[in-house]
């Protein structure tokens, strides 16, 4: 069995989180008194993302580790293939039905911002064409960007010792000097851009990284109780306290020891908690669910005069909890069988690793694997 028990739980709590907040209900956590602000930023959507971010690239990072340790190279072809596969063919059904609902009615949908849309570089458009119907596309546009030049490095740098850590070290560090220089208003949304952005994906790598150099006091360090007490402060200390600059980067550092725990932890009651089915099929969903709520409850409750589309939240919440499942039984996953055709050749795959994705991709084979087969990454007992 291939499968990371408690993976799919943490999406499905990123994926609840972005929803919760763009429902509003999130903002009305602010109107506590006392505690209020800190919870709301605690859970703010952003969070959400920020946890996927690092979930893809710790396991992305370990799919590549997977497939170099076993077939000796890394095929940008077959990496290519299986990330657009997922990712791709649900994004332009998506952006067909906004620009058709758009232009039979109005679904906000600005005309300048289609180009952007279509070339998944939504993440660079003017903030005027931001509307609430396509305002979640930047963190995809992000991902993708990324991950057309990380399997190139990758490559480059995996066999030449640390070089590959120091070369994603220096991307979060850019990215930490970016966001302090950065202007805090003007025509674009400059925190969106994939520098500084996909810094929580680079320490999501780095960390899948550390896991597979099988130093035994790293691991011992990432299985005790001091990874989750760390990570949890890390993470709410950068989520509640005006830290001048590296907030998203110590966060997203707290989420990485979390998602190593986890990982290195898989009978614990807690990453139990996290498997419970509603917990787990909602995970499964996750990347349907992100991509759709939009389109049916928008990034909150304002609509333009004239906007006949999305409709009302509650309508939509009601449209979304059927039409998620639906999208993910009668489309993707019929379009993820074809990714067993863009398998590493040496590489075995369970049938239930076939089955999972990972917000674009299937999930690192560790736990529970048979004794015949090769862990992705190497955790000493």
């Amino acid at each position: 069995m291939g499968y990371i028990r408690g993976f799919d739980g943490v999406r499905a709590i990123s994926v609840i989180i972005v929803i919760l907040g763009h429902l509003g209900i999130t903002a009305q956590l602010g109107k506590i008194p006392e505690w209020g602000v800190y919870l709301q930023n605690l859970v703010a959507p952003t969070r959400g993302v920020e946890i996927f971010f690092v979930l893809s690239g710790f396991l992305i990072t370990g799919l590549l580790i997977a497939e170099h340790d076993n077939t000796g190279s890394i095929s940008l072809k077959r990496f290519a293939a299986r990330r657009a596969l997922r990712i791709l063919p649900v994004y332009f059904l998506f952006c067909a039905l906004v620009i058709f609902l758009d232009a039979v009615g109005n679904a906000g949908l600005k005309i300048g911002a289609v180009p952007y849309l279509l070339t998944m570089i939504f993440n660079f458009t003017p903030n005027y064409f931001r509307t609430t119907v396509v305002g979640h596309v930047w963190s995809l546009a992000v991902e993708q960007h990324f991950y057309i030049f990380w399997p190139l490095i990758f490559i480059f740098f995996y066999k030449r010792g640390f070089s590959l850590i120091y070369i994603a070290v220096l991307f979060v560090l850019a990215s930490v000097v970016y966001r302090y220089i950065a202007p805090r208003n003007g025509a674009y949304n400059y925190f969106a851009w994939t520098l500084p952005a996909a810094s929580p994906i680079a320490i999501g790598c780095i960390i899948a990284i550390v896991l597979r150099l099988r130093s035994g006091w790293f691991i011992e360090i990432f299985r005790s109780w001091y990874s989750v007490v760390v990570g949890t402060f890390f993470y709410i200390i950068s989520a509640t306290y005006p830290i001048p600059f590296g907030s998203v980067e110590l966060r997203a550092v707290g989420i990485g020891l979390l998602l190593a725990w986890i990982l290195l932890n898989q009978q614990k009651l807690v990453v139990s908690a996290l498997e419970i089915s509603p917990l787990r099929y909602i995970g499964k969903i996750s990347y349907g669910l992100y991509l759709w709520h939009v389109f049916f409850i928008g990034t909150g409750s304002y609509r333009f005069e004239g906007q006949t589309w999305p409709p009302d939240q509650l309508t939509g919440l009601v449209l979304l909890a059927a039409f998620a499942p639906l999208s993910w039984h009668g489309f993707e996953q019929p379009i993820l069988k074809l990714k067993s055709k863009y398998r590493s050749n040496k590489r075995p795959v369970s049938h239930d690793a076939k089955e999972d994705t990972e917000h674009g991709d299937e999930l690192l084979e560790i736990a529970g694997r048979s004794a015949k087969e090769k862990p992705l990454i190497s955790i000493p007992k």
